[in-house]
């Protein structure tokens, strides 16, 4: 028997992580928000489509050509109804970017008969903006249309751009758009330096962003040649340290975790642990909620260094890892991804022991509390490798569909473990069918026609 159950499933290894099947209201959930996510899709091509025809009439050479406000007027309602349904709404304009569109519609090019309908347009548009720095670029583009057309009095729209330019907590980058397009008062080469002076952070921020390259790019493969020094691990994690130096604590942060990652590829193991204890160590309540990441970062650093090609991880070094998700799990005991994490490593150094208790406690933090497909299958494998044929087939039988469960290898899975497991209990007629689940590409194809040649041998046997 034991020989027939070796030659229709291979011998098992433990595995590579699976991600966990959903339910079935999840999978019906999961259909339901993809069909949203295309409806999106579809409404923003529409918008799109929609907003070029508008913008095409104050491009140049329809300058001279008379507008179609009709047209103008219905798309920009079109829009409108596109961006404000209740499912699926596009989402690449605002109200406030529409409203701005059509005022822009009115005012390019400048026709002075058209003057109270632009006026009023980028009245309707400034009030609907939402962002500040779109407020203050409408607002100004507002009151440069009015000191172009030259109803109002000159000091009037003056003043207002000035006003748009003195928003509170404008971006640099804005201030310097509209200097750029003139605020009235202001030269643009020295308030420009000013205002350029006053962001001098942001600066320094997007000058190391652009040299801390994480490989080489391929649009500039010169500035960012993976064969220059400055672009090895060593060069990119200078660069954090001299962009820390240089910039205020507000911006460190993502160079901070930037090194972090670069220490991992360097393989400086104790010096991520250290980075990382430091950080804890920094949230001095022990019940902060904060820790349950740092201790999930430090659990995957002992995941990585754990790893042997083509073998089990090292165990000591797994059970670090699970000891830090355990850390976890004491301030977020309904942690699922934590659970799923213990028990995938569990698995993967033959602890079926941990791995069988995980499954009965994420069992009871799970919305309906019943286990899922994934579940069933890891449930599945640890009856099997335990002997017991009868049990892992009523697991696997749990679900019509289930994932494989983690394995080193990914073949043999929990599918090819099924069948063995059916074969092991005699339901041959079963486990024909189940050979169809399996497999089925290079070599398999012929070991599974052997497999099958063998199952309808014993079956005609049977019934004899």
């Amino acid at each position: 028997m034991k020989f027939e159950i070796l030659n229709l499933v291979l011998v098992a290894t433990l595995a590579s992580t699976t991600v966990a099947a959903p339910s079935a209201a999840d999978q019906e959930a999961k259909k339901r928000a993809q069909a949203i996510a295309q409806l999106v899709k579809k409404n923003n091509q529409a918008v799109a489509t929609l907003r070029r025809s508008v913008e095409a009439t104050w491009n140049w050479h329809n300058a001279k050509k008379a507008k179609d406000f009709g047209m103008v007027s219905s798309n920009v309602t079109e829009i409108l109804r596109l961006i404000s349904l209740k499912e699926g709404a596009a989402d690449c304009m605002t109200r406030g970017d529409v409203l701005a569109l059509k005022a822009k519609a009115y005012a390019e090019p400048l026709d002075l008969r058209l003057y109270a309908e632009a006026k009023a347009a980028y009245e309707e548009a400034v009030k609907a903006q939402e962002d500040v720095d779109r407020k203050a670029k409408v607002a100004f583009a507002a009151a440069k249309y009015r000191f172009l057309a030259g109803q109002d009095p000159v000091e009037a729209c003056e003043k207002a751009m000035v006003a748009a330019y003195n928003t509170p907590g404008l971006n640099p980058a804005t201030k310097l758009a509209l200097l750029k397009d003139g605020v009235p008062g202001l030269d643009y080469r020295v308030e420009g330096r000013k205002v350029a002076e006053a962001s001098k952070d942001q600066k320094i921020l997007n000058t190391y962003y652009q040299r801390e390259a994480k490989g080489p790019s391929w649009d500039d493969r010169k500035v960012r040649d993976p064969l220059d020094p400055n672009y090895c691990a060593d060069g990119m994690f200078r660069t954090c340290e001299e962009a820390i130096a240089k910039l205020e604590p507000k911006y460190r942060d993502w160079f901070e975790n930037r090194k972090l990652e670069l220490l991992k590829e360097m393989s400086r193991w104790d010096e991520v642990e250290k980075a990382l204890q430091g950080r804890l160590a920094a949230i001095t309540n022990v019940t902060d909620r904060r820790r349950v990441q740092i201790y999930g970062q430090l659990a995957e650093m002992y995941v990585t260094r754990s790893a042997r090609y083509y073998q089990k991880p090292d165990e000591a070094l797994t059970r670090k890892a699970i000891g830090f998700w355990e850390e976890g799990l004491k301030l977020d005991p309904k942690n699922g991804g934590f659970f799923r994490k213990i028990i995938e490593r569990a698995m993967l150094i033959d602890d079926w022991k941990l791995a069988e208790a995980k499954l009965d406690a994420l069992t009871t933090v799970m919305k309906d509390q019943k286990p899922d497909a994934w579940m069933t299958a890891v449930y599945g494998d640890i009856a099997y490798y335990r002997g017991d044929y009868e049990k892992a087939v009523a697991w696997y039988k749990t679900f019509e569909k289930f994932p494989d469960a983690p394995t080193v290898v990914k073949i043999p899975n929990s599918h090819q473990r099924f069948a063995g497991a059916l074969y092991a209990t005699g339901r041959y007629e079963e486990c024909l069918e189940a050979i169809d689940q399996c497999p089925n590409f290079w070599s398999f194809k012929d070991t599974n026609a052997q497999y099958r040649k063998i199952l309808k041998a014993k079956i005609e046997e049977a019934r004899k």
